[in-house]
């Protein structure tokens, strides 16, 4: 074979695998992860007993999914009680520190494309004693370790982009601070995302505390969120 013929064909065969990897980048899902606590689990608000979950399609992790289509899968990662970073829980349970948690759940579902993290519903609560400005200084801390990732573990790949949400504000209530403090909090994380150069979405823009409790949310908002949020990371996705 002559010189020239191995380098046309060598020529050709480069053009074509860059065609195929370009393809196959093009083919591949957009992936987001959904990182929260009940609100992103999907708690069906009540007044006493045990949380019951709402149906799959309700959660606005889901509906996220649903109004994003066929180019994205959403990973559910909400627990119950879920704070940013608070060590122990009511229940001295260590897995509730959202800070302990999101490296794991980084490392299992990785390569992601888009985070996105709603947390702060519960470090309002009067007995963790937080201003809304150490519960911001925590998302920055969550922020971090998202970005500091690099795409993956033992990966060079770029680190996701990540959306930090403002849950929305708990519903007015005489006997607590909480409801105060939660309304604080859009206003300390929209400074905490410009801080660190990442996106800020105020759930409160769009929809209100609407259960019976006073911090959960019925279907239909639950649904409304994730429409919303679909559109912001729609954009961030691109």
């Amino acid at each position: 074979m002559s010189r020239l013929l191995r380098h046309a064909l060598a020529m050709i065969l480069l053009v074509a695998s860059v065609g195929v990897t370009a393809t196959a980048h093009a083919d591949e899902l957009k992936r987001v992860l959904a990182f929260g606590d009940s609100l992103t689990w999907g708690a069906q608000p009540t007044k006493q007993g045990k949380l019951k979950r709402l149906p799959t399609a309700e959660r606005w992790p889901i509906a996220m999914q649903t109004a994003l289509g066929k180019g994205y899968v959403v990973t559910e990662e909400g627990l119950n009680g879920r704070t940013i970073d608070i060590p122990n829980g009511p229940t001295q349970q260590p897995s509730l520190d959202g800070s302990e948690a999101l490296p794991g759940i980084l490392a299992r579902g990785q390569p992601f494309d888009v985070v996105v993290i709603m947390l702060g519903s519960n470090d309002v609560n009067p007995q963790y004693d937080r201003t809304p400005a150490r519960i911001a200084e925590g998302m920055g801390k969550l922020v971090r370790m998202v970005r500091d990732m690099h795409g993956g573990i033992s990966t060079l790949g770029e680190s996701p982009k990540v959306l930090v949400v403002a849950p929305p504000p708990l519903a007015e209530n005489p006997w607590s601070t909480a409801d105060d403090k939660s309304r604080e909090l859009a206003s300390a994380y929209a400074k905490i995302a410009e801080e660190q150069h990442v996106e800020f979405f105020d759930a409160g823009t769009v929809i209100k505390t609407d259960g019976v409790d006073g911090v959960h949310l019925s279907g239909a908002t639950q649904q409304k969120l994730g429409r919303a949020l679909a559109e912001k990371v729609r954009s961030m996705a691109q």
